[in-house]
């Protein structure tokens, strides 16, 4: 004789918690290895080893065929996209989060990739010249400390979003890392679930 709902609202709190996260991993492993997210898997694989393959002997031929110095015209042109393209990022991301959109957390690990790109080559373009203190001082007090944050926050923010979801199905244990989150699939499950998450516990 199977589970009655009655059975279930004889259930503690605490035990109902705990069946629903039972359940939530049983349905996360009935789509773990479907047949659509292996192929879908084994297609990014294959894509990234390639892109491993081909990046480095063309790196190999880059390091030992690069002149030491190099005049470029549109330097400032370079310099000045740069920014401008950091700056729009910095705005998008604060609309985001005047907004409260979960988009902010996608802005911030941008806008943190730009102040790394942008301390690495202020730093190493600088160097052995006169302003190459300049671009340490600024690289180690001010892009590098603010990048950091800025992949921190939007670590935090995923975690809280991921933790809320699970909250609201009945899993209480909060989620300390984002290497442990698989990815939701809307394609290898129904409409009403993903991964034994209803969808409209999740963000719209």
């Amino acid at each position: 004789m199977g589970i009655t709902e009655d059975d279930i609202r004889a259930l503690t709190a605490d035990e109902r918690a705990h069946l629903a996260r039972m359940l939530a991993e049983l349905a996360a492993d009935d789509v773990r290895d479907g047949p659509l997210r292996r192929t879908h898997r084994g297609r990014f694989l294959r894509f990234v080893v390639l892109t491993c393959v081909l990046l480095i002997p063309w790196t190999a031929y880059l390091a030992v065929s690069l002149p030491p110095k190099f005049t470029a015209d549109q330097w400032g042109l370079t310099w000045t996209g740069f920014d401008v393209a950091l700056i729009v990022v910095i705005a998008v991301t604060g609309w985001a989060g005047v907004r409260r959109r979960q988009f902010v957390a996608v802005g911030l690990v941008v806008w943190a990739t730009l102040l790394v790109c942008d301390a690495w080559f202020d730093v190493t373009l600088d160097w052995g010249s006169p302003g190459l203190s300049a671009s340490l001082l600024t690289a180690v007090f001010v892009e590098l400390p603010v990048a950091a944050t800025a992949f921190w926050a939007a670590r935090n923010l995923w975690l809280r979003t991921i933790w809320t979801a699970r909250l609201r199905h009945g899993v209480r244990e909060p989620v300390r890392s984002l290497w442990r989150v698989e990815i939701f699939s809307l394609r290898e499950v129904g409409r009403e679930e993903v991964t034994g998450i209803p969808l409209q516990v999740l963000p719209s």
